[in-house]
């Protein structure tokens, strides 16, 4: 009688795993608990332009032609930072942002927005990281995402 080889699946897990979005919540101000719903395509698509928007804003407050203070500059993005937090966790809360100004802090606004960053970071490299076989490659890479970047900044 053959017996049945079980395979193992701990690797595949792994694999699989970074790709399974971790379910998160958020509490409100009030005590609420409210589930973070997966992200769409179409929320990505969203949260992309509003990265590139936040990422050309901050270009623009440091593009003068006098390097700004410290101060100055922490001031500068500080006066954009909270307009566009609030539309990023509007996207993924699918809630207006009249919503997540009245119901949420800070804590709870940082803590949508960097967990699923780091999320997307960690699920693009992974996907990425097998192509990269060689440094040549790599470096490739590397020149052409900077070159797109300053294409898009200019």
């Amino acid at each position: 009688m053959a017996t049945k080889k079980k395979s193992s699946t701990s690797g595949l897990d792994a694999e699989i795993k970074v790709f399974v979005p971790n379910e998160t919540e958020v509490t409100t101000v009030h005590g609420d608990i409210v589930i973070v719903p997966k992200i769409t395509w179409k929320k990505e698509i969203q949260l992309i332009k509003l990265i590139e928007n936040v990422l050309e804003s901050v270009t623009d407050l440091i593009d003068d032609k006098e390097e700004p203070s410290l101060a100055v500059l922490i001031q500068r993005v500080l006066s954009v930072a909270p307009e566009k937090a609030t539309a990023f966790v509007s996207v993924v809360l699918e809630k207006d942002d009249e919503w997540v100004e009245s119901n949420l802090d800070l804590p709870e606004i940082v803590g949508v927005i960097i967990p699923l960053l780091k999320q997307r970071l960690d699920m693009v490299t992974t996907r990425v990281t097998p192509y990269m076989t060689s440094e040549g490659a790599m470096a490739a890479t590397v020149q052409s995402l900077e070159a797109a970047a300053k294409g898009k900044l200019n």
